[in-house]
């Protein structure tokens, strides 16, 4: 059994990766929008953008 764990685990760790890569990639693209709007935006509403942004992170 602990011989086929680490197969189990190497097959399993693949698409992980590319999952991780491709979150990765719309997380940026997420914020380079958020930036785009953040540059538009007075400094006031930071706060708003710091509250948005936390509510995002938690779920």
């Amino acid at each position: 059994m602990t011989e086929g764990q680490p197969s189990i685990i190497k097959s399993k760790k693949k698409p992980t990766k590319t999952k991780e890569l491709s979150t990765y990639k719309s997380l940026s693209s997420f914020f380079i929008q958020i930036f785009t709007i953040f540059k538009q935006l007075d400094l006031s509403h930071i706060s708003i953008l710091l509250g948005f942004f936390s509510m995002a992170k938690e779920s």
